[in-house]
Protein backbone atom coordinates (compact mmCIF):
# COMPACT_ATOMS: atom_id res chain seq x y z
CA UNK A 1 0.00 0.00 0.00
CA UNK A 2 0.87 3.52 -0.55
CA UNK A 3 2.22 4.68 3.26
CA UNK A 4 -0.81 6.19 5.29
CA UNK A 5 -3.22 6.23 2.80
CA UNK A 6 -6.47 3.84 4.13
CA UNK A 7 -8.60 1.96 1.49
CA UNK A 8 -12.57 2.87 1.98
CA UNK A 9 -15.09 0.17 0.78
CA UNK A 10 -15.35 1.84 -2.49
CA UNK A 11 -11.45 1.74 -3.40
CA UNK A 12 -11.43 -2.07 -2.27
CA UNK A 13 -14.04 -2.34 -4.73
CA UNK A 14 -12.02 -1.14 -7.79
CA UNK A 15 -9.68 -3.75 -6.45
CA UNK A 16 -11.70 -6.58 -6.67
CA UNK A 17 -12.11 -6.14 -10.27
CA UNK A 18 -8.68 -7.26 -11.09
CA UNK A 19 -8.88 -9.94 -9.17
CA UNK A 20 -8.90 -13.61 -10.63
CA UNK A 21 -12.59 -14.99 -11.03
CA UNK A 22 -14.36 -17.09 -8.83
CA UNK A 23 -16.48 -20.20 -10.08
CA UNK A 24 -20.22 -18.52 -9.85
CA UNK A 25 -23.03 -20.62 -10.31
CA UNK A 26 -25.66 -18.19 -10.59
CA UNK A 27 -25.92 -15.81 -13.51
CA UNK A 28 -27.15 -12.04 -12.81
CA UNK A 29 -29.59 -11.26 -15.14
CA UNK A 30 -28.48 -7.94 -17.17
CA UNK A 31 -29.64 -5.90 -19.55
CA UNK A 32 -31.86 -2.38 -20.16
CA UNK A 33 -35.53 -3.14 -19.30
CA UNK A 34 -37.10 0.24 -19.78
CA UNK A 35 -37.60 0.32 -23.71
CA UNK A 36 -37.10 4.02 -24.35
CA UNK A 37 -34.11 3.90 -21.85
CA UNK A 38 -32.34 0.80 -23.84
CA UNK A 39 -33.05 3.37 -27.47
CA UNK A 40 -31.35 6.63 -25.91
CA UNK A 41 -28.12 4.50 -24.56
CA UNK A 42 -27.93 2.73 -27.93
CA UNK A 43 -26.87 5.53 -29.46
CA UNK A 44 -23.74 5.75 -27.35
CA UNK A 45 -20.73 3.21 -27.08
CA UNK A 46 -18.95 2.54 -23.83
CA UNK A 47 -15.66 0.70 -22.69
CA UNK A 48 -14.94 -1.25 -19.91
CA UNK A 49 -12.25 -3.57 -18.11
CA UNK A 50 -12.78 -7.58 -17.67
CA UNK A 51 -10.40 -9.67 -16.17
CA UNK A 52 -9.68 -11.30 -19.88
CA UNK A 53 -9.31 -7.89 -21.40
CA UNK A 54 -10.62 -4.67 -22.38
CA UNK A 55 -14.20 -4.33 -24.32
CA UNK A 56 -16.27 -2.06 -26.23
CA UNK A 57 -20.01 -1.98 -25.91
CA UNK A 58 -23.50 0.30 -26.95
CA UNK A 59 -24.21 2.56 -24.49
CA UNK A 60 -27.17 -0.09 -23.44
CA UNK A 61 -24.71 -2.35 -22.48
CA UNK A 62 -25.65 -4.56 -25.59
CA UNK A 63 -23.17 -6.02 -28.40
CA UNK A 64 -20.33 -6.18 -26.40
CA UNK A 65 -17.00 -7.14 -27.88
CA UNK A 66 -13.76 -7.46 -26.73
CA UNK A 67 -11.11 -4.88 -28.02
CA UNK A 68 -8.19 -6.48 -26.66
CA UNK A 69 -7.05 -9.62 -24.60
CA UNK A 70 -3.98 -9.57 -22.01
CA UNK A 71 -1.91 -11.63 -23.53
CA UNK A 72 -2.31 -9.41 -26.73
CA UNK A 73 0.75 -6.95 -25.85
CA UNK A 74 2.96 -10.62 -25.64
CA UNK A 75 3.05 -10.59 -22.13
CA UNK A 76 0.33 -10.55 -19.43
CA UNK A 77 -1.21 -7.27 -19.37
CA UNK A 78 -3.32 -5.89 -16.49
CA UNK A 79 -5.50 -2.98 -17.55
CA UNK A 80 -5.91 -0.46 -14.65
CA UNK A 81 -7.98 2.25 -16.04
CA UNK A 82 -9.80 3.16 -19.54
CA UNK A 83 -11.29 6.14 -21.24
CA UNK A 84 -12.80 6.76 -24.59
CA UNK A 85 -12.15 9.84 -26.85
CA UNK A 86 -15.14 12.18 -26.86
CA UNK A 87 -15.20 11.10 -30.52
CA UNK A 88 -14.94 7.24 -29.63
CA UNK A 89 -12.36 6.94 -32.22
CA UNK A 90 -9.71 6.13 -29.57
CA UNK A 91 -8.99 4.29 -26.18
CA UNK A 92 -6.73 5.08 -23.48
CA UNK A 93 -5.50 2.52 -20.96
CA UNK A 94 -2.70 2.60 -18.22
CA UNK A 95 -1.64 -1.03 -17.80
CA UNK A 96 0.53 -2.68 -15.73
CA UNK A 97 2.78 -6.03 -16.70
CA UNK A 98 3.76 -9.24 -14.22
CA UNK A 99 0.57 -8.53 -11.63
CA UNK A 100 1.04 -9.30 -8.30
CA UNK A 101 -2.06 -9.53 -6.86
CA UNK A 102 -1.58 -10.47 -3.46
CA UNK A 103 0.85 -7.61 -3.21
CA UNK A 104 -0.30 -5.36 -5.61
CA UNK A 105 2.18 -4.42 -7.82
CA UNK A 106 3.60 -4.39 -11.27
CA UNK A 107 5.81 -3.70 -13.77
CA UNK A 108 6.23 -1.42 -16.75
CA UNK A 109 3.70 1.18 -15.46
CA UNK A 110 2.71 2.59 -18.86
CA UNK A 111 0.12 4.67 -21.08
CA UNK A 112 -1.53 3.14 -24.37
CA UNK A 113 -3.75 4.28 -26.63
CA UNK A 114 -5.25 2.62 -29.39
CA UNK A 115 -6.78 4.07 -32.15
CA UNK A 116 -10.44 2.23 -33.76
CA UNK A 117 -11.35 1.98 -37.39
CA UNK A 118 -14.61 2.58 -37.52
CA UNK A 119 -15.65 5.58 -34.66
CA UNK A 120 -18.98 4.65 -32.28
CA UNK A 121 -18.87 1.67 -33.69
CA UNK A 122 -18.96 -1.77 -30.86
CA UNK A 123 -17.58 -3.62 -33.75
CA UNK A 124 -14.49 -1.63 -34.49
CA UNK A 125 -10.79 -3.41 -34.91
CA UNK A 126 -7.50 -1.33 -33.71
CA UNK A 127 -5.75 0.28 -36.60
CA UNK A 128 -2.89 1.83 -34.30
CA UNK A 129 -1.34 1.18 -30.98
CA UNK A 130 0.93 3.52 -29.19
CA UNK A 131 2.37 2.98 -25.96
CA UNK A 132 4.05 5.63 -23.76
CA UNK A 133 6.35 4.51 -20.86
CA UNK A 134 5.54 6.19 -17.52
CA UNK A 135 8.12 5.00 -15.06
CA UNK A 136 10.45 7.94 -15.80
CA UNK A 137 7.93 10.25 -14.37
CA UNK A 138 6.51 7.63 -11.97
CA UNK A 139 9.88 5.75 -10.95
CA UNK A 140 9.48 2.14 -9.10
CA UNK A 141 10.24 1.00 -6.86
CA UNK A 142 12.76 -1.69 -5.26
CA UNK A 143 13.36 -4.62 -7.69
CA UNK A 144 11.43 -2.51 -10.14
CA UNK A 145 7.55 -3.60 -9.32
CA UNK A 146 5.12 -0.43 -8.38
CA UNK A 147 2.14 -0.11 -6.80
CA UNK A 148 -0.99 -0.55 -9.20
CA UNK A 149 -2.54 2.50 -6.81
CA UNK A 150 -0.10 4.59 -8.90
CA UNK A 151 -2.11 4.89 -11.52
CA UNK A 152 -4.76 7.13 -9.99
CA UNK A 153 -7.25 7.89 -12.91
CA UNK A 154 -7.61 9.08 -16.62
CA UNK A 155 -9.46 11.51 -18.49
CA UNK A 156 -9.80 12.52 -22.20
CA UNK A 157 -10.28 16.69 -22.47
CA UNK A 158 -13.63 17.54 -24.07
CA UNK A 159 -11.88 18.43 -27.28
CA UNK A 160 -9.63 15.10 -27.67
CA UNK A 161 -6.51 17.20 -27.64
CA UNK A 162 -5.24 16.10 -24.42
CA UNK A 163 -4.93 13.05 -21.86
CA UNK A 164 -4.59 13.75 -18.24
CA UNK A 165 -3.41 11.29 -15.74
CA UNK A 166 -3.18 11.73 -11.76
CA UNK A 167 -0.30 9.86 -10.29
CA UNK A 168 0.12 8.85 -6.83
CA UNK A 169 3.90 9.15 -6.51
CA UNK A 170 5.74 8.98 -2.80
CA UNK A 171 7.65 12.04 -1.55
CA UNK A 172 10.90 10.81 -2.92
CA UNK A 173 9.44 10.56 -6.04
CA UNK A 174 7.86 13.84 -6.21
CA UNK A 175 4.75 13.18 -4.35
CA UNK A 176 1.35 13.46 -6.55
CA UNK A 177 0.52 15.21 -9.48
CA UNK A 178 -1.80 15.28 -12.77
CA UNK A 179 0.20 15.22 -15.81
CA UNK A 180 -0.97 15.98 -18.99
CA UNK A 181 0.21 14.45 -22.68
CA UNK A 182 -1.57 15.23 -26.12
CA UNK A 183 -3.31 12.88 -28.20
CA UNK A 184 -0.82 10.26 -29.08
CA UNK A 185 0.58 10.04 -25.81
CA UNK A 186 3.64 13.03 -25.81
CA UNK A 187 4.08 14.33 -21.84
CA UNK A 188 2.93 18.15 -22.15
CA UNK A 189 3.20 19.75 -18.71
CA UNK A 190 3.30 18.44 -15.16
CA UNK A 191 1.06 20.25 -12.26
CA UNK A 192 2.20 19.26 -8.81
CA UNK A 193 -0.69 18.75 -6.02
CA UNK A 194 1.22 18.63 -2.71
CA UNK A 195 0.39 19.42 0.14
CA UNK A 196 -3.00 17.67 -1.43
CA UNK A 197 -3.31 14.14 -1.96
CA UNK A 198 -5.24 11.53 -4.54
CA UNK A 199 -7.27 8.99 -3.64
CA UNK A 200 -5.18 5.64 -4.69
CA UNK A 201 -8.01 4.91 -6.59
CA UNK A 202 -9.09 8.56 -8.14
CA UNK A 203 -11.47 10.06 -10.91
CA UNK A 204 -10.21 13.04 -13.48
CA UNK A 205 -12.90 14.98 -15.17
CA UNK A 206 -12.27 18.29 -17.59
CA UNK A 207 -13.91 21.24 -17.38
CA UNK A 208 -15.99 21.89 -20.53
CA UNK A 209 -13.38 24.91 -21.44
CA UNK A 210 -10.40 22.57 -20.24
CA UNK A 211 -9.29 25.03 -18.64
CA UNK A 212 -9.41 23.12 -15.11
CA UNK A 213 -10.21 19.56 -14.19
CA UNK A 214 -11.71 17.71 -10.61
CA UNK A 215 -9.71 15.62 -9.02
CA UNK A 216 -10.93 12.69 -6.41
CA UNK A 217 -8.60 13.47 -3.46
CA UNK A 218 -8.72 12.59 -0.01
CA UNK A 219 -8.30 13.51 3.57
CA UNK A 220 -5.98 10.73 5.65
CA UNK A 221 -7.93 9.89 9.08
CA UNK A 222 -5.36 7.18 9.93
CA UNK A 223 -6.47 3.79 10.87
CA UNK A 224 -7.11 2.97 7.42
CA UNK A 225 -9.87 5.41 6.91
CA UNK A 226 -9.61 8.54 4.73
CA UNK A 227 -12.40 11.11 3.81
CA UNK A 228 -12.93 12.04 0.35
CA UNK A 229 -12.25 15.50 -1.26
CA UNK A 230 -13.20 17.30 -4.55
CA UNK A 231 -10.13 18.96 -5.71
CA UNK A 232 -10.33 21.40 -8.60
CA UNK A 233 -7.29 22.04 -10.31
CA UNK A 234 -6.98 25.49 -12.07
CA UNK A 235 -4.27 25.25 -15.01
CA UNK A 236 -1.76 28.34 -15.20
CA UNK A 237 -2.54 30.49 -17.71
CA UNK A 238 -2.05 29.47 -21.54
CA UNK A 239 -1.91 26.12 -19.62
CA UNK A 240 1.65 26.37 -17.91
CA UNK A 241 1.81 25.07 -14.92
CA UNK A 242 3.46 28.25 -13.19
CA UNK A 243 0.05 29.62 -11.91
CA UNK A 244 -1.98 26.92 -11.16
CA UNK A 245 -3.64 27.02 -8.50
CA UNK A 246 -5.98 23.92 -6.67
CA UNK A 247 -9.19 24.49 -4.49
CA UNK A 248 -11.23 22.46 -2.36
CA UNK A 249 -14.68 21.85 -3.88
CA UNK A 250 -16.30 19.80 -1.32
CA UNK A 251 -16.59 16.39 -0.19
CA UNK A 252 -16.90 12.61 -1.91
CA UNK A 253 -15.21 10.55 -4.10
CA UNK A 254 -14.93 10.23 -7.89
CA UNK A 255 -16.44 13.43 -9.07
CA UNK A 256 -16.99 13.66 -12.67
CA UNK A 257 -18.68 16.59 -14.60
CA UNK A 258 -22.02 16.58 -16.50
CA UNK A 259 -21.76 17.08 -20.53
CA UNK A 260 -23.07 20.66 -20.05
CA UNK A 261 -21.05 21.61 -17.20
CA UNK A 262 -23.42 22.59 -14.63
CA UNK A 263 -23.34 19.28 -12.00
CA UNK A 264 -20.93 17.38 -11.00
CA UNK A 265 -21.64 13.60 -9.54
CA UNK A 266 -19.64 11.74 -6.34
CA UNK A 267 -20.09 8.87 -4.39
CA UNK A 268 -20.33 9.58 -0.81
CA UNK A 269 -20.64 6.75 1.88
CA UNK A 270 -22.09 6.92 5.08
CA UNK A 271 -22.89 4.03 7.39
CA UNK A 272 -21.10 1.39 5.54
CA UNK A 273 -23.52 2.49 2.50
CA UNK A 274 -22.82 4.83 -0.76
CA UNK A 275 -25.50 7.27 -1.95
CA UNK A 276 -24.97 9.07 -6.17
CA UNK A 277 -25.17 12.96 -5.29
CA UNK A 278 -25.05 15.64 -7.97
CA UNK A 279 -23.75 19.00 -6.89
CA UNK A 280 -24.02 22.21 -8.29
CA UNK A 281 -19.83 23.56 -9.55
CA UNK A 282 -19.81 25.28 -6.32
CA UNK A 283 -20.42 21.85 -4.32
CA UNK A 284 -23.68 22.75 -3.38
CA UNK A 285 -25.74 19.15 -3.23
CA UNK A 286 -28.34 19.25 -5.79
CA UNK A 287 -30.03 15.79 -5.76
CA UNK A 288 -29.36 12.90 -3.84
CA UNK A 289 -30.13 9.40 -5.38
CA UNK A 290 -29.45 7.52 -1.89
CA UNK A 291 -28.56 3.76 -1.84
CA UNK A 292 -28.79 2.54 -5.59
CA UNK A 293 -28.47 -0.93 -6.35
CA UNK A 294 -24.91 -2.43 -5.33
CA UNK A 295 -22.15 -2.02 -2.59
CA UNK A 296 -19.17 0.04 -2.56
CA UNK A 297 -20.16 2.16 -5.75
CA UNK A 298 -16.55 3.23 -7.45
CA UNK A 299 -15.91 5.63 -10.92
CA UNK A 300 -19.36 7.22 -12.16
CA UNK A 301 -19.51 8.55 -15.74
CA UNK A 302 -21.94 10.56 -17.42
CA UNK A 303 -24.05 9.56 -20.56
CA UNK A 304 -23.04 11.83 -23.60
CA UNK A 305 -27.08 13.51 -23.14
CA UNK A 306 -26.38 13.91 -19.25
CA UNK A 307 -29.33 11.67 -18.52
CA UNK A 308 -27.61 8.34 -17.02
CA UNK A 309 -24.71 7.75 -15.00
CA UNK A 310 -22.86 4.33 -15.33
CA UNK A 311 -21.26 3.21 -12.32
CA UNK A 312 -19.29 -0.09 -10.55
CA UNK A 313 -20.48 -1.84 -7.79
CA UNK A 314 -20.56 -4.92 -5.92
CA UNK A 315 -23.09 -7.37 -5.90
CA UNK A 316 -23.18 -11.18 -4.30
CA UNK A 317 -24.42 -14.28 -6.27
CA UNK A 318 -23.49 -18.00 -6.22
CA UNK A 319 -25.66 -20.67 -4.43
CA UNK A 320 -25.47 -18.62 -1.23
CA UNK A 321 -24.78 -15.43 -2.22
CA UNK A 322 -21.62 -15.38 -0.69
CA UNK A 323 -19.56 -14.22 -3.94
CA UNK A 324 -19.34 -10.69 -4.79
CA UNK A 325 -18.52 -9.58 -8.32
CA UNK A 326 -18.20 -6.24 -9.80
CA UNK A 327 -21.02 -4.83 -12.12
CA UNK A 328 -21.53 -2.20 -14.45
CA UNK A 329 -24.44 -0.41 -13.54
CA UNK A 330 -26.13 2.34 -15.15
CA UNK A 331 -28.98 4.91 -13.00
CA UNK A 332 -31.75 6.77 -14.88
CA UNK A 333 -31.49 10.06 -12.98
CA UNK A 334 -34.94 10.71 -14.03
CA UNK A 335 -36.81 8.08 -12.96
CA UNK A 336 -34.31 6.29 -11.16
CA UNK A 337 -34.45 2.89 -12.46
CA UNK A 338 -31.28 0.72 -12.21
CA UNK A 339 -30.12 -1.35 -14.92
CA UNK A 340 -27.36 -4.02 -14.76
CA UNK A 341 -24.92 -3.87 -17.84
CA UNK A 342 -22.26 -6.17 -17.28
CA UNK A 343 -20.36 -8.59 -14.98
CA UNK A 344 -16.92 -8.03 -14.71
Amino acid sequence: MIAGRGLSAACLAAILSLLPAACISRHLAAGVTDESSRAALRVGVIVYVKQDGLYLARGDGSGARRLLAGNDAGGQLTILHAALSPAADRVAFLSVNDLDVRERTGRGLSLQILTLTHPADPAAAVSGWRRSQLEKIAPPGPGGRQEIFTAAALAWSRDGSRIAIGLNRPPAAGGDAVLLLDSVGVPLLQYDLAPHDLAPVSSISWTPDSGAVLLGGQIDEGADTATGVILRLEFGESGAARGASITDVGTGRYPVISPDGTRIAVVVERSGTSDLLLLDMSGREVERFPRPAGRGLTRPQWSADGRYLYYYSLASTGPLGLVDITMLRCLDTRTRQVFDLARL
